[in-house]
């Protein structure tokens, strides 16, 4: 509803026309954001809520990781583990995917309201946060017309598709959206003097108790103190943004004041200091920075941001000073991107929205087309999220209102109890949380997503036996339940980085269970009769599939694999053993039993991480059966689920052997583009032109791999391949 005075003074009032724009807009973030608990941390939150809600207060000392139990404890989080242990415990995992989705979609309305655009000067007649009505010019440009809906959704739709990632059961989202009402709140009182930045203080008390995070929202203080000093030294006349920017800072005071009102007072500000160390950034794979393959979006987002103040050049000062710091962190590690869509999405709405206000007398009034096109495109556009189609799939986060189990070790837990073994833990790091979950106080984790005391140790241990021989007598270790190391993204260069490397087949030690989420070493002389009966002795489930390709030979060792690999479906029936199994076919030449041990991993739909693989497997079998069309479709297949250059690659080779050039040169070109030191790619290609006499192509093409060739060398990791290409 507008209200607007005649020269009577008389307020009329108009109502105005039904959008679905904003309805349908919260409805789709909302369904976006329920997706089944994957994230490890979150089972660690929700032990520590729970710890904290049965014991009515803070352990005195570590109650989870045997390595720290003489530790004190520490959870800078702990509000948000209680909201969550409590949601937990009335509605089970529905509730905590509730929940989630409501945090993330309030969130977005936050920034949906704060997108309007802004005055073209502040008002004059508010200065001191009063309740006066603004000129009506003002009003009707904070108004911002139907236009600047249109823009507004469709700018933080997107920033939400691809930000879904890091909708997560972490307390950032709660970071998020104290970010965003810090923001918006401080925008409403400098441009119009409404009290919401009055409630500043009191989300800071609850900042500061959900997560470490509070020193952000110093940020939007900072840029409204200097970027309105600026703005009021051009704009002497008016007095007003004086007293606004006086009672900014000492609303700043009062926030920093609240923000100790917490269990670890002022550490609480340099907290997040710790995951800028290098040991952290080594570890945990969302600390890296941001690559372009991957993350154009990123920089592209981040691009239109700051063209976007040249349409507003009038409102730049206070937005400049905010957007930067936020730019700086997140192209400096992935964890922090969702953080520049929070500051940037809304500046980049209000600056076109003004720009397009000023091309016009009066509010732009798009079509209905034009709003019908935009609700139909969120509509299509969140199925295909959630239901992973086109370029807007994320498999790691499935819809759903429960937990995906796929990444947890359900079954080796069960493999423990059913067989009575207890003892000391070792547990990769993302294993933690879940056990204790799950096992508390039965079972004790070496350690979780906290890092902890035994943070280093547990980095030496996969160094080497005599490392791992300390730290097994160290602190008394009977048993280790494994993840299977991550299959690192062949457009970052990992080689070397320990989660994507590890292994563990130390002396003394017998792989006894495993399933596709996670593997059970057992100490030999511990457990003697359990290994004896249940030992794997020759199939290694964590290699990767060149080392695996390998261990097919000599002829005695196909036979033993085989008949592991037979063994552990027969008790266990898994995906990855079925694709194991297939692979292990190929490699001896027993296509058609790849190729049904194959298919039976589509079975599995939480095995969408296999697909991709058993698709290319499948794509060599048909090739060596001489069925090329078959393969050519299976290779085709995989690619839908992993934008893989090897994949790509595999399809180039293809249609060369069908003689298609034109088809050929478009994929291998393809798989250069993803991955630009991809050698077999640009081997085929110089044999494609040397054959054509494309004579320009072929010099250009050999100088770049020649070039490559230097740069591996250089690097000092120069290899081949070979398991990739095998039927080339």
């Amino acid at each position: 509803m507008i209200s607007i005075p005649n020269e009577l003074g008389i307020y009329i009032v108009f109502m105005k026309p039904f959008s679905p724009l904003k309805p349908i807009f919260l409805a789709s973030i909302f369904i976006l954001s329920l997706t089944n608990i994957s994230d490890p941390d979150a089972f660690t939150h929700l032990s520590l809520g729970r710890e904290i809600i049965k014991n009515l207060g803070f352990p005195l000392t570590e109650p989870f990781n045997y390595t720290a139990l003489d530790k004190s404890f520490g959870y800078p989080e702990w509000l948000f583990g209680v909201m969550l242990y409590a949601v937990y415990s009335m509605l089970s995992f529905a509730g905590v995917v509730i929940f989630k989705a409501g945090i993330i979609t309030l969130t977005y309305f936050v920034l949906f309201k704060d997108t309007a655009p802004l005055p073209v000067v502040p008002d004059l007649k508010v200065g001191d946060g009063g309740s006066k009505d603004p000129p009506l010019r003002e009003r009707v440009q904070g108004e911002g017309g139907q236009q600047s809906e249109i823009i507004a959704v469709t700018i933080l739709f997107l920033i939400a598709i691809f930000s879904r990632g890091r909708f997560v059961e972490r307390p950032e989202i709660l970071s998020n959206l104290f970010l965003a009402f810090t923001i918006y709140s401080l925008n409403q009182f400098f441009y119009y003097g409404k009290k919401h930045i009055y409630f500043i203080p009191i989300i800071f008390i609850l900042w500061a108790n959900t997560h470490p995070s509070i020193i952000i929202g110093l940020y939007p203080f900072i840029a409204f103190i200097i970027g309105g000093s600026i703005h009021a030294f051009f704009n002497r006349n008016d007095l007003s943004q004086w007293k606004r920017i006086k009672i900014i800072i000492l609303l700043l005071f009062i926030s920093i004041f609240c923000a100790l009102i917490n269990p670890y007072t002022y550490s609480i500000f340099i907290a997040p200091k710790g995951l800028t160390e290098n040991i952290w950034r080594y570890m945990t794979a969302e600390l890296a920075p941001p690559y372009w393959e991957r993350y154009m979006f990123l920089y592209i987002f981040i691009g239109i941001l700051l063209a976007s103040f040249l349409s507003n050049i009038r409102q730049s000062f206070i937005y400049i000073i905010l957007v930067l710091p936020f730019i700086a962190l997140s192209t400096n590690a992935i964890r922090f991107i969702p953080l520049i869509g929070i500051v940037g999405a809304p500046i980049v709405a209000k600056n076109f929205s003004a720009f397009i206000s000023r091309l016009t007398t009066r509010g732009l009034r798009p079509p209905t087309v034009v709003t019908a096109f935009v609700s139909a495109s969120m509509i299509v556009l969140t199925l295909a999220a959630i239901f992973n189609i086109g370029p807007f799939k994320n498999y790691g986060r499935q819809f759903g209102l429960s937990i995906d189990a796929s990444s947890l070790p359900e079954g080796a837990l069960e493999y423990l109890d059913k067989n009575n073994i207890h003892g000391r833990i070792f547990n990769t790091f993302h294993f933690g949380g879940y056990i204790t979950f799950k096992e508390h106080p039965k079972r004790l984790t070496f350690i979780d997503g906290r890092g902890g005391q035994a943070f280093l140790d547990y980095l030496n241990a996969f160094d080497g036996q005599k490392d791992w021989e300390r730290i097994e007598k160290k602190y008394g270790i009977d048993i280790a339940v494994l993840e299977y190391p991550a299959v690192p993204s062949s457009l970052a260069d990992m080689e070397g980085d320990l989660l994507f490397s590890y292994k563990f087949s130390y002396k003394g030690w017998t792989l006894v269970y495993w399933d596709s989420a996670s593997m059970v070493y057992l100490k030999d002389e511990v457990f003697k009769n359990i290994v004896e009966r249940d030992g794997y002795r020759y199939i290694k489930p964590a290699d990767d599939m060149q080392q695996f390709n390998n261990m097919l030979y000599p002829k005695e060792l196909q036979d033993n694999m085989i008949r592991e690999l037979n063994r552990n479906i027969k008790i266990n029936p898994n995906p990855r053993a079925y694709f194991l199994l297939g692979f292990a076919y190929n490699g001896i030449g027993e296509f058609d039993n790849a190729v049904e041990s194959l298919n039976k991993v589509f079975d599995y739909k939480d095995a969408v991480f296999l697909f991709s693989s058993a698709h290319s497997e499948i794509g060599f079998s048909y090739i060596k059966k001489g069925d090329i069309k078959e393969a050519l479709a299976h290779f085709k297949k995989a690619i839908k689920y992993v934008y893989d250059p090897d994949t790509f690659y595999n399809i180039g080779v293809v249609y060369l052997q069908m003689n298609d050039y034109k088809n050929a040169v478009y994929y291998l070109k393809k798989a250069i583009t993803i991955k630009d030191d991809h050698l077999p790619a640009y081997m085929a290609l110089i044999g494609i032109y040397r054959k054509l006499g494309y004579e320009d192509e072929f010099e250009a093409i050999e100088k770049r791999y020649r070039q490559k060739i230097d740069e591996n060398r250089s690097k000092g990791h120069f290899k081949e391949k070979r398991d990739t290409y095998r039927f080339h």
